[in-house]
């Protein structure tokens, strides 16, 4: 059977099982009342502004981190309201109240969403950031985009043309795929090496145990690019 959904920030809804809220339940509030009543699914989208103002509106300093505490916010919001976190979905907006070159950079660091432990649903389809010249040079760049998505993580992509961006996504998984099934062989490898090489009897600081320096580096990096 076919799923109703309906993308909405007014009230009343009728008969959709899925509710995707553009603003992020900053308009109408009660919606997640509505949610909970149809027993729906949630998508919870981020949006900067009003579609009015987003052209007025300054660079968001920190893009990522912005939009991963404010859809927090929102998700928070909706479980206490009654909503089960299985049934929310969260989507950062690409395109709402964003500058060509934010939306790049949330692709880029789509990732850090994870934090959320939510599925991430992506929408880059014909937006303006891939906008070309002809339709064609747009869809290629509707491609690229979805591509990016899913080596980010993305659970979902809304997309216009399902035939051609599912073929994309089918190539684009099995990529992500073998680059996991890779990392995992290198990491257990390491793993192997480490437990076969005999521990030093003590280590000076000019003597550092093999990858002590470079494993502190990244840790401290992952940590820094956590709180920004």
């Amino acid at each position: 059977g076919h799923v109703t959904g309906v993308q909405t920030c007014a009230l009343p809804i009728l008969g959709a099982e899925i509710i995707n809220d553009p603003t992020g339940l900053t308009y109408e509030p009660d919606l997640v009342k509505a949610v909970v009543e149809h027993d729906a699914g949630l998508i919870i989208n981020h949006m900067r502004g009003k579609p009015e103002t987003w052209t007025k509106l300054g660079p968001m300093k920190d893009p990522l981190g912005t939009i991963s505490t404010e859809l927090g916010a929102a998700m928070h919001r909706a479980v206490l309201a009654g909503v089960d976190k299985k049934r929310i979905v969260v989507d950062p907006g690409l395109g709402f109240g964003k500058r060509k070159e934010q939306n790049a950079e949330i692709l880029a660091l789509l990732g850090r969403l994870s934090g959320l432990t939510l599925p991430i649903l992506v929408g880059p389809s014909r937006k303006h950031f891939v906008a070309k010249e002809s339709e064609d040079q747009t869809e290629f760049a509707t491609a690229a985009a979805v591509t990016a998505a899913v080596f980010g993580g993305a659970h979902l992509v809304r997309v216009h043309d399902v035939v051609a961006m599912k073929a994309v996504v089918e190539v684009a998984d099995q990529i992500v795929v073998v680059a996991d099934e890779v990392e995992r062989e290198i990491a257990e490898k390491k793993a192997d090496k480490r437990k076969s090489k005999p521990a030093p009897d003590s280590a000076s600081q000019d003597e550092k145990p093999e990858g002590f320096a470079p494993f502190k580096r990244r840790t401290t990096t992952e940590v820094v690019k956590e709180e920004q």
